[in-house]
C-alpha cells in the first residue's frame, strides 16, 4: 500500500509500548559529483548526509517530496547509536519525515516546518 504524502502514521503496538522518538538528528550539505553504480561521476548534485539518534529503534528511514514519499524508499543504516544514510539531491526544496519502527516524525533539527495535510508538520530541506 502506498505512503500518503507526509502521512502519520500509527502502529498496530505489536503488544510492545514502545514509542519510537528522534534523540538528535543533524542533516548536512555539500555540493559534489554524482557517482554511478559504477563509480562514475555523472553530475554535480547535493550530497545530503541525514544523521539520527533514535534509541532503541529497529527500522529508520527518510520519506519525502525527493522519494515520493516512500517509507521504505531511503531506509538510514544504523552506525553504533546513530542512523545515517547520504543522497544526492538536485538543488531545490524538499519536504521530509523520519520514519522510525512504522511512526512518521518530523526532524527536531530542521530549520524550517510546513503544516502537512494530515494534521501535522513536515521538515523542509533546501539545498
Amino acid at each position: 500500500m502506498a505512503a500518503r504524502r507526509g502521512q502519520d502514521s500509527v502502529g498496530n503496538g505489536g503488544g510492545t509500548n514502545h514509542k519510537p522518538r528522534i534523540k538528535h538528528s543533524d542533516v548536512e550539505r555539500s555540493v559534489g559529483l554524482e557517482p554511478s553504480a559504477k563509480g562514475e561521476l555523472i553530475g554535480l548534485k547535493v550530497q545530503v548526509h541525514f544523521k539520527v539518534e533514535a534509541n532503541g529503534a529497529k527500522a529508520v528511514s527518510v520519506a519525502g517530496s525527493f522519494n515520493g514519499w516512500d517509507p521504505n524508499g531511503t531506509p538510514l543504516n544504523k552506525s553504533g547509536e546513530a542512523w545515517d544514510t547520504t543522497i544526492f539531491l538536485p538543488r531545490g526544496r524538499y519536504e521530509y519525515k523520519f520514519v522510525v519502527d512504522g511512526k512518521w516524525l518530523p526532524d527536531p533539527g530542521a530549520q524550517e516546518s510546513v503544516a502537512n495535510p494530515f494534521g501535522s508538520h513536515n521538515s523542509v530541506l533546501s539545498v
